[in-house]
C-alpha cells in the first residue's frame, strides 16, 4: 500500500485503484483479484474453509463454557485462551463433552494459581 501525499486526497476506487484512509493516514492499493466466490469454491482454499470452520465451532463451544463460569474467571483475553485450547482440542478429534469439561479443569487450574 502506498501513501497517499499532495493536495488532492482521493476516496474510492478508479480503476483498479482502491483510495482509501486509515488511522488519519490517506492509502493507495490495488483491488484483489480474490472474490468470496473463490475462496468458497475454489480447492485451493479448502484448508482455510476447514480452519475456519473448526474455528467457529470452537468459539461457540469457548463461548458457552464462558457464560456459564463467567464469575469465577478473571483476567483480560480469556475467552481467547479457552477458543485457542477448544481448537487444539477439536483437531485431536475429541468431541464436544469432554472439550467443554476440559475447559471447565482449564477454568479452575486458573482459579486456583490466583
Amino acid at each position: 500500500m502506498a501513501k497517499q501525499t499532495g493536495t488532492v486526497l482521493l476516496h474510492g476506487t478508479i480503476n483498479n485503484i482502491t483510495f482509501y484512509e486509515m488511522d488519519g493516514t490517506p492509502y493507495a492499493r490495488g483491488k484483489s483479484s480474490l472474490t468470496r466466490h473463490r475462496v468458497l469454491t475454489d480447492p485451493a482454499f479448502e484448508n482455510s474453509r476447514k480452519c475456519s470452520a473448526r474455528f467457529g465451532a470452537a468459539s461457540v463451544i469457548a463461548s458457552a463454557v464462558y457464560r456459564t463460569h463467567k464469575a469465577q474467571i478473571q483476567g483480560r483475553g480469556f475467552i481467547g485462551k479457552l477458543t485457542g485450547l477448544a481448537q487444539r482440542l477439536l483437531r485431536k478429534g475429541i468431541n464436544e463433552n469432554l472439550i467443554k469439561e476440559e475447559l471447565v479443569a482449564f477454568i479452575q487450574q486458573q482459579r486456583d494459581k490466583l
